[in-house]
């Protein structure tokens, strides 16, 4: 069964997407190695705005960290695809291109050599109470940050918190960090632990939400970690802990071996080794609002460990506390094999979630085709299972050791869950779960031959419309075949639109008449049931929309196209709060893209979300041209030219503006709506 997942909503201060310009257009251009160490040296400068102009090599170049605890880079830097070649830098505390950043860097690639010389005696001892970090693009990234195509082809070297791209990502405040598009070529070394192969170290106690999102990441480079202090090793983060706040991982993948391993082997309980294809050990803690969620990401490396292994993730803690987030694996997959003598899993090694929530926390729609070895607590999804749901998933890989299962392994606690709506093939194990306990439940379980396994009617539990599809040997993610869903077809493959009136306008609305111009758009909403008025007599029509208004439409839009539904709201929680995680999801909207939902949503970002909710095909281009207006550096400019091509929104008269910083109001959102939905009503 499909558990409802609590999104909490009360405090959500991430800054807003904005239809405005990203980088200053009078950012400094940079063309030279004298100019860029000039910048390196001169922290006066660390709050402007620069763009490379070509290729550097700071090869013989004086160089060190831009950026630092005291004084943190909070400017912005766009690399604009050029490389920074020569990269040495030798220093202590905080190590990389950028030893510490708030603003914004971008674009950029690095190559050479980035150490950290600080004598720590472990990975958790901290420079006056900070934790120092390398990285080849940044050594630790700050509350507010935004890294974006980042690139490391740098060696990475340091006592602890290594990563490729960056070290330490830190949120202690209020404001987002935003991580997307970085990728790792990058051999990381560390003597004290807490690294991976795109970032060492996730820490936040946050009240933004999320306090962290990483998408859609990469690491191609194998890394082996060799120590007996915080052993924990990940494909893309080594170690994540939420002490307040969400850390979401969402579209990313590991392409490279992971192997992680004491030194000494009577090394502390605390101090075993953690290997995960996406992450080492995940830790929710201290405050209701702490949850990890790892979504649609993949592992293709094998993964190796003296104690724990995961294919996604390694070991989750959830605290009795974490009441109010969830913290889930969903819509991930695992190929690559995964062998320790200990609590190992095709998806996740460890799990223990003490919390009674209704957030309930597990693994939702993953599937793992990698052979899995433990001496025991071994499972083809989950090697232990504590509270910690496992449903609609699915594997093919074979498991082995004591008390393995093909989906679970040992099932145990005092926190109740459920194993349920899952299939594996039935040669992988003589066993669904190894061993059950009182408050763990098998459900509904089912054991298929390899042959079978081939064919989609098989597997009646998953959702084949919007998140699985058949492989060459079985089922898969569409997310990894770039596969995607387009609604309904007759029998010459043309879309059906599932849009149909269930109910008759009736000039129920004293001021929707029909010498309105909006008339026709507000009749055609209501009748679809798009839209519904103010009152019972009132539409409204020149009101604002507010965000919460707009997702809610989106939502009921997307879920009749796809024939989904949105939940009712819990007790005590907000009437929008089920369509918002809807489309959270559902890929409509980003998280925290908003900053507020009782706000009034501008034109700009009412495009955005309604550029998102059906597929592709739906939005085939009518006519050519553009709103002059909307430019490229606007952060809505290519959902608005989209939805212009399809003939869904148009300009004003005379001018063809669009106006996207405007707020929309009830009538213009209803254009919106009726010409998504209906293919008649659009420009043609």
């Amino acid at each position: 069964m499909k558990k409802a997942l609590t999104l909490a909503l009360s405090i959500v201060v991430l800054a807003t997407l904005f239809c405005v310009s990203v980088f200053a257009s009078d950012a400094v251009v940079i063309s030279t190695a004298e100019e860029l160490a000039a910048l390196m040296q001169d922290s006066s400068k660390w709050a402007g705005s620069y763009k490379l102009g070509a290729d550097i090599d700071l090869t013989g170049h004086s160089q060190r960290p831009i950026g630092n605890y005291t004084l943190p880079f909070g400017g912005s830097f766009d690399g604009d695809g050029h490389t920074v070649k020569g990269l040495n830098i030798r220093t202590s505390g905080t190590v990389g291109l950028f030893g510490v950043i708030e603003g914004t860097v971008k674009n950029v690639t690095v190559e050479g050599y980035v150490v950290n010389t600080f004598e720590a005696s472990s990975a958790e001892t901290k420079i006056e109470g900070k934790y120092p970090g390398a990285g080849g693009v940044a050594g630790v990234v700050l509350s507010g940050a935004t890294l974006e195509n980042c690139i490391n082809r740098a060696e990475v070297d340091g006592p602890g918190n290594c990563g490729g791209v960056a070290g330490v990502i830190y949120n202690f405040s209020y404001a987002a960090v935003s991580i997307s598009g970085c990728e790792n070529y990058g051999t990381i070394y560390s003597t004290a632990g807490n690294c991976g192969g795109v970032f060492g170290r996730v820490y936040v106690s946050s009240s933004a939400y999320p306090a962290v999102t990483i998408k859609d990441c990469v690491n191609h480079t194998a890394q082996t970690l060799d120590v007996d202090n915080r052993n924990r090793l990940g494909g893309i983060a080594g170690y994540v802990r939420s002490e307040a706040g969400v850390v979401v991982f969402e579209d990313c993948t590991n392409e490279a071996n992971i192997s992680a391993n004491n030194v000494d082997a009577a090394a502390k309980s605390n101090d075993y080794p953690y290997a995960g294809g996406i992450i080492g050990r995940i830790e929710a803690v201290s405050d209701p609002s702490s949850g990890v969620r790892v979504l649609k990401c993949s592992n293709t490396g094998d993964v190796t460990s003296g104690k724990y292994a995961g294919g996604i993730v390694t070991y989750i803690q959830r605290g009795e506390v974490c009441t109010d987030n969830v913290t889930d694996i969903s819509e991930c997959i695992n190929t690559g094999d995964v062998k320790a003598p200990r609590y190992v899993g095709g998806i996740v090694g460890y799990t223990e979630n003490k919390s009674v929530s209704s957030a309930y926390s597990g693994a939702y729609n993953c599937a793992n085709y990698g052979t899995v070895t433990g001496g025991d607590f071994a499972g083809g999804i989950c090697g232990r299972q504590y509270g910690f749901f496992v449903e609609e998933c699915f594997s093919a890989g074979t498991t082995t050791g004591t008390t393995s299962g093909a989906l679970v392994g040992p099932a145990e606690g005092a926190i109740y869950c459920e194993t349920d709506e899952c299939y594996y093939v039935d040669t992988v194990n003589a066993k669904a779960v190894g061993k059950t306990g009182t408050m763990c439940i098998e459900l509904g379980m089912e054991a298929v031959s390899a042959d079978v396994a081939k064919v989609q009617s098989t597997f009646k539990y998953l959702d084949f419309d919007n998140i699985w599809t058949i492989g060459e040997n079985g089922p898969t993610l569409k997310m990894l075949t770039g596969e995607s869903t387009s609604g309904n077809v007759n029998g010459d493959d043309k879309p059906v639109s599932p849009f149909v009136a269930s109910r008759t306008y009736e000039g129920q609305f004293t001021d929707v008449t029909e010498d309105k111009w909006f008339y026709s758009f507000v009749k055609n909403a209501y009748e679809y049931n798009l839209a519904n008025g103010t009152s019972t007599s009132k539409f409204s029509p020149d009101n604002k929309f507010t965000v919460a208004q707009a997702l809610t439409a989106a939502a009921n839009i997307h879920k009749v196209y796809y024939s989904k539904e949105v939940r009712a709201a819990y007790p005590g929680e907000a009437w929008y709060a089920p369509y918002v995680t809807y489309c959270i999801d559902n890929g409509i909207i980003g998280y925290g893209m908003f900053d507020s939902y009782d706000r009034n949503i501008t034109r700009g970002e009412m495009a955005m979300v309604f550029a998102s909710i059906l597929p592709d095909s739906e939005y085939e281009a009518v006519r050519e041209g553009s709103n002059s207006d909307v430019t490229e550096d606007m952060a809505c400019h290519s959902a608005v030219t989209k939805l212009f091509a399809a003939g869904i929104v148009g300009g004003d008269a005379g001018t063809g503006n669009f106006r996207p910083n405007d707020e929309i109001v009830r009538s213009e959102a209803c254009v919106i709506f009726t010409r998504i939905a209906l293919d008649s009503e659009r420009i043609k």
